[in-house]
């Protein structure tokens, strides 16, 4: 999941655009927007986050894992196995983020 929240839609809050009574851990409230201009993006894999449009995200195929791994890492030819991208994929449970995030340090 991810959810975008904004701040300032609902009354009360804390001030910081969160219902008050909301068990949100402290650590992140100090992360979320202060005005109603601002913007998060925080990813979940709880289905519900107050003051958010949450949007599902699917995770990849096997192969759709594999083929982003390579044209991410912009690898073939002896830089590239299969293989291990098929291991670094079903290691990472092939969600999307984790895998960006693996090739763009790989490249």
């Amino acid at each position: 999941m991810i959810n975008i929240a904004s701040g300032g839609a609902l009354q009360p809050t804390n001030g910081v655009g969160v219902p008050i009574g909301f068990p949100l851990y402290e650590w992140l409230e100090k992360y979320l927007p202060q005005t109603a201009n601002g913007r998060v993006i925080i990813t979940t894999r709880s289905s519900f986050f107050p003051l958010s449009v949450t949007i599902n995200i699917d995770i990849f195929t096997i192969d759709e894992a594999v083929l982003f791994l390579k044209k991410r890492t912009r690898k073939s030819g002896e830089g590239y196995s299969y293989d291990l991208a098929n291991a670094l994929a079903e290691r990472l449970q092939y969600l999307p983020l984790a895998l960006e995030q693996a090739a763009a340090y790989i490249e």
